[in-house]
Order: C-alpha cells, then sequence, then structure tokens
C-alpha cells in the first residue's frame, strides 16, 4: 500500500479537504502542545466536552513516512524511551501527522498511574504502556489548527477505523458532551486525577488557553526539590524532600514532602540528591528553623506531589511524593491556582442547549397544597439545583418517598418495578441472597423523572452502582430527642466533627430537611460496608460513653428523651440518607440542604425551602468535596476502641 498517497476519510466518509477549516500547508517543524488552565469547578452546558485527566506524559507523535518521533511538552526527543508506541503509530493509515497525547500506564481496571509510569520508565519497559491520542494539528498535508476540536476528533477516530488501527497500545481519547458536574463527580468517585473540558469549537493554539480547562479532583503539582533531610537510622535514605516554586523569579519554600516514598523510588532518588548537593539553601526567605539538619541540593529536579492544601502562610500540608518529572523544566515551576472560566454563551457548533424534555402530566397538582408549590415548580426546582446535586445523586441506588396527590399521602418505593421511565436506570443487586433491582438515575432528566413519578423525597445508599460493596460516603444522623434544643444540636454536630478531624478525617454538614442534621465525610471506596458499620458504631460508642448525659446510640425513644441520638445505622449496607437537596414531605417543602461550619448556628431545622434555596446556592460550603481522597485506618480503629 502506498501510504504517501493515500488519503483518510473521516468516518461520516468526509475527505480531508472538506474538513471544516482545514487547510492545506506544509508539515511544521515542531508542535508546541496546547495547554488546559485550571480551574476550581467544571463548566456545565453542551458548548464543552470533557475527557478523563490522564495520569502520564504529555507527548506529541510526528509519524512520517512509515518512521515515528515522540516529543515531549518542551521538544525533548523520547523516541527511544517508547520504542513499542513508536513501532505502533507507524503502523496508522496516515503519510503524515503531527498528534497530540500522553503516554500513560494503564492497568487491569482502566486506571493510570503516574507511579507505575515511572516504575516502568527507570526500569526501561514499555510493554505496559500505552498512548492515548486526544488532538490531532496536521495530517497529510493538511493543517487542522484551525478546525474545531469536534470535528478533529472525528479525523483522529477515522485513524483508528482501518484494519491496521486500533492496536491495544495506542488509545482513542474519547470524551463525553456536557453534564460537566455529573462527569467530574464520577471521575473523582472513581479516583482519578481529574478532568480535562474543552470547548467544542476550539482551535488549537500552542499556548495555555482558557478554551481548556483542567478541574483536579485533589490537589497535585510539580515542585523543584531544593534539600533534603536523611532518613532517621539510615545511611542512604530520604527522610523528607524541602521543596519550592518559582515566583517572580525566586524560588520560594512550599514546605515538605515527607512521604509517598518505596525502596525502589528511594534507590533511584538519593544517589541524584547526593550528586546535587550544596552548601546553601536555594530558597529565599526561608525561616531559620526549618533549615536544622537540612542537606540543600541544586533546584533542578522536578517533583510531583499530592497534598491536602495549602496553608495561610503558603506551605503544603500533608504532601506525598509522587514520582519525578523528566519533562518539566524546574524554572517553568510555579504555583498553580484555580481561575474562575465563565461558560460560553453561544458556540459556532452547538446551539443553545435545550430545556430537558420529560413530560410531566398534570404539571398544576399541587404537591404541597399550603404552600401553593405544583409539579411544575417542583420540576424547576430539580433543574435548578441539579448540577449541584447529581455529582453527589449519580450512580446511587435509590429508596423514594413516592407522594402523586399530595406531601400528605405517601408510600416508599425500594425495588425497581416494571419498566421505569427512561431517564432511570436499573440496577442489579443482591439482597438476602437474591437477585433485586433498583433505581439510579444520572442526568436532569432523570431527576425530573422522579418529580414525574412523585418523589418527594430520594434516599441514596452510600455506595455507587459500580462499587456497591465499597462505600464512598459515611455518615452520621445528629437526631434529636424531645426537648434538645438547635444550640445542642450544632454543638453535637461540631463534636462529631471536630473527634472526625482529630482522627484524620474531614466532614460536612447538612440539615436533613427534618429535626435533625447529618454529618457527611466523603470515602475513597477502599473501605467495606463492615469496616464503614464497625467504625461508625464504635465512633457512637465512644461518644455516647463520655458524654452519656447528652448522647446514646442507641435507638429506644425512652433512651432518646433528652438526649441526642447518635445514628450510626446510615452506614450498614443497604441503608439510606436523605440525599443533599432532596425535598422533604414536609408542610414548609424543606429539603436537605448543605451548610457551611461557621453557618450552621444561625439556620434551623426546616429552614432551607423549594422556595427559599436560592440565595443560599452562591455560597458553595461543599467546596472542596470530591477532591478528598481519605479513608478509614486500621489506626483509627484502634484509637477508639476497636
Amino acid at each position: 500500500m502506498d501510504l504517501k498517497r493515500r488519503k483518510i476519510d473521516t468516518p461520516s466518509g468526509v475527505k480531508m479537504q472538506d474538513v471544516r477549516g482545514a487547510h492545506k500547508t506544509r508539515s511544521p517543524k515542531g508542535i508546541k502542545p496546547m495547554l488546559a488552565t485550571l480551574a476550581g469547578s467544571p463548566p456545565e452546558g453542551d458548548d464543552w466536552l470533557h475527557e478523563i485527566k490522564y495520569d502520564g506524559y504529555r507527548i506529541i507523535s510526528h509519524i512520517k513516512n512509515g518512521k515515528t518521533a515522540l516529543f515531549t511538552r518542551h521538544g525533548k526527543d523520547w523516541t527511544v524511551k517508547f520504542p513499542l508506541i513508536a513501532s505502533e503509530l507507524t503502523k496508522l493509515p496516515v503519510s503524515e501527522a503531527w498528534v497530540d497525547g500522553e503516554v500513560v500506564y494503564m492497568g487491569k481496571d482502566g486506571r493510570t498511574s503516574f507511579g507505575d509510569l515511572q516504575k516502568a520508565l527507570s526500569e526501561g519497559r514499555d510493554g505496559g504502556l500505552k498512548y492515548i491520542m486526544f488532538d490531532i494539528v496536521f495530517m497529510d498535508g493538511f493543517s487542522l489548527a484551525k478546525t474545531p476540536l469536534i470535528e478533529r476528533k472525528k479525523v483522529i477516530k477515522g485513524l483508528f477505523a482501518g484494519k491496521k488501527a486500533g492496536r491495544p497500545v495506542l488509545v482513542y481519547g474519547d470524551y463525553i458532551i456536557g453534564n460537566g458536574s455529573v462527569f467530574f463527580g464520577r471521575a473523582c468517585g472513581l479516583s482519578l486525577e481529574g478532568m480535562v473540558s474543552k470547548q467544542t469549537s476550539s482551535l488549537y493554539t500552542q499556548r495555555r488557553s482558557r478554551s481548556w480547562i483542567k478541574v483536579k479532583c485533589r490537589k497535585r503539582q510539580e515542585f523543584v526539590i531544593g534539600g533534603y533531610t536523611p532518613a532517621k537510622g539510615s545511611r542512604n535514605g530520604v527522610g523528607a524532600l524541602l521543596v519550592g516554586v518559582y515566583e517572580r523569579g525566586r524560588l520560594i519554600y512550599a514546605g515538605r514532602v515527607g512521604t509517598g516514598f518505596t525502596e525502589k523510588t528511594m534507590a533511584g532518588l538519593y544517589p541524584k540528591l547526593r550528586k546535587l548537593e550544596k552548601k546553601a539553601p536555594p530558597f529565599r526567605d526561608m525561616a531559620l528553623s526549618e533549615q536544622r539538619g537540612v542537606r540543600w541540593v541544586r533546584p533542578v529536579l522536578v517533583a510531583e506531589a499530592e497534598f491536602s492544601e495549602w496553608t495561610g502562610k503558603g506551605v503544603l500540608r500533608q504532601a506525598s511524593f509522587e514520582g519525578l518529572r523528566r519533562d518539566k523544566p524546574a524554572h517553568e515551576v510555579f504555583r498553580e491556582t484555580a481561575e474562575e472560566v465563565k461558560e460560553k454563551k453561544h458556540s459556532p457548533i452547538h446551539k443553545k442547549a435545550a430545556p430537558p424534555e420529560v413530560k410531566l402530566t398534570n404539571p398544576d397538582r399541587l404537591f404541597y397544597p399550603e404552600e401553593g408549590i405544583t409539579k411544575k415548580e417542583l420540576a424547576d426546582y430539580y433543574g435548578t439545583v441539579s448540577r449541584f446535586m447529581l455529582p453527589h445523586l449519580s450512580g446511587r441506588l435509590l429508596t423514594l418517598l413516592r407522594c402523586p396527590e399530595s406531601f400528605r399521602d405517601c408510600f416508599f418505593q425500594k425495588h425497581a418495578t416494571g419498566r421505569p421511565a427512561e431517564k432511570i436506570k436499573r440496577v442489579a443487586a443482591t439482597e438476602d441472597g437474591k437477585r433485586v433491582y433498583y433505581m439510579t438515575v444520572d442526568s436532569v432528566e432523570g431527576l425530573l423523572s422522579l418529580v414525574q413519578l412523585g418523589a418527594l423525597e430520594i434516599h441514596t445508599w452510600g455506595s455507587r452502582s459500580d462499587d456497591l460493596e465499597r462505600p464512598d460516603r459515611g455518615a452520621f444522623d445528629i437526631d434529636p430527642g424531645s426537648g434538645v434544643e438547635w444550640v445542642r444540636l450544632v454543638e453535637a454536630a461540631n463534636l462529631v466533627r471536630e473527634l472526625l478531624k482529630e482522627l484524620g478525617i474531614k466532614s460536612f454538614v447538612k440539615t436533613t430537611g427534618g429535626k435533625g442534621l447529618h454529618v457527611v465525610f466523603p470515602l475513597d471506596s477502599t473501605n467495606t460496608w463492615k469496616e464503614v458499620e464497625a467504625f461508625t458504631r464504635a465512633f457512637a460508642e465512644y461518644v455516647s460513653r463520655r458524654l452519656p448525659e447528652r448522647f446514646t446510640h442507641i435507638m429506644s425513644l425512652k433512651r432518646r428523651k433528652g438526649r441526642i441520638f447518635l445514628d450510626y445505622m446510615r452506614n450498614l449496607r443497604g441503608s439510606t440518607i436523605v440525599e443533599v437537596f432532596s425535598t422533604r414531605a414536609r408542610e414548609n417543602a424543606s429539603i436537605s440542604f448543605p451548610v457551611g461550619w461557621n453557618d450552621l448556628a444561625r439556620v434551623r431545622s426546616g429552614f432551607f425551602t423549594v422556595r427559599n434555596f436560592k440565595k443560599y446556592l452562591k455560597k458553595g460550603p461543599w467546596k472542596g468535596y470530591f477532591g478528598i481522597r481519605q479513608r478509614i485506618t486500621k489506626e483509627m480503629m484502634n484509637r477508639i476502641g476497636l
């Protein structure tokens, strides 16, 4: 086959010269990758497509006449490091192309791992590596830089349509359009690094752009190594790395990275540090107390680290070493800060997204007669909160309180019966040894379908359908007995928060829409149901034993009089809590609403309703929830007597 003369068709049969924006030109001498801007939250709307944020090395590939060269984002030739990938790229049905992608190590579960990628490189093997092809800039005499991204995607997919394409080593960088918050919630729920959102109409500009944004599930970035402390009791080990970032040409101290080292990473890292040792610290304005026992090094090595947060003084907390970055020079490392990226209202490709198409029968039916709230108004409410609610709700098994006529005439529905509405999905689960089906939703249309069913309360499992046996959420129901005032309820919730914090668990609080509060803590789906149940039960017993006049962990109404029932049983497999933003079947149309800890004393039970919620959405009290990676450890269990 003469590759030089072969014309490539997109899947739709369009010739290259017919691709929108493509123009004939000479092949560029090189390509600088288009970079994404860090943002705090994903964009919404059908003007954006969303991809997984791959945990690897950005690589530009140049295929020409049966040969391939691979370059880092700074133009270094890394072809020799990935010979298998280069070999597979030459087999694509193209005479010349510049492709943008990422080299990753992908495990059997489909997740990428930077640590395993580092290990593969240090051992000189590329058998387990894959090349994710997510963009193309030039092909067979045509520049695609001014072609809208959504069209460039079609061209890449066309390369995988031939008989010799689609090798396991090469992977098409797929995407979804719209539902950014849902995509982000699922990505974080699967412990991925994050997501990259790109405007479907974006052209390829060889610089950082706000048309591409990245949102991380957890805080992670590169740092310059400026020193280290020796490991205690070891001649050849590292206790911690002292790292920094550049600011206006000066290397500013950013703290210590003290965990994440393995024997193999230590074996490769320690000799490099020894060769770079120097007498004076490279950091500017560093406190003397931080300099004791430190061995300084020339600031040329770049490490990637994951951390919990920046302190007010600009120092890292709980930083963990992920690996060395060989593709980025030290002088380009700076502190990453998220920008607000406003959504584009109009797109040359997609029209404004149409409202969800869910037919409401009897839209004027009064679900809350005293308040005059109709089915239509309830649907409008869920349409408004959907982008905040769906990341928490998506994929969870549902138990519904259905009230077809009004909130006074209701029944619970646990299992899916018959054929549910199109946007309500069925999920199989095992219950008492039998196979049963639950309902789940992952779209605004699904939410509105629940409204059509007359669901006034949405209760959910603590795990998701893709991993039912491992919860990604724990919760305590702070349930006041008769005679307990709100101020005592607030004190109780804050006590639970502080005790969890001492154990190393960050938590959030929400109203239940009833008389109590829920203290919720995200988990990374490592623990089993039994472990979460055992921990929360022991925690509740621990608190009630020490403050028996204020708390009880026993459900008995007699024991609860004048006390607060610390209900841990929401963490049993199959148990549920009312989902955040769910309405309640109560007279004032109250809702379960997320609250900032500092605002808790200023609200009351049933404070948030379908009518007043909008002015409280702006605060974002649960900001950062999906970026938290935490689990229940044996040490935590030991500390509370397990």
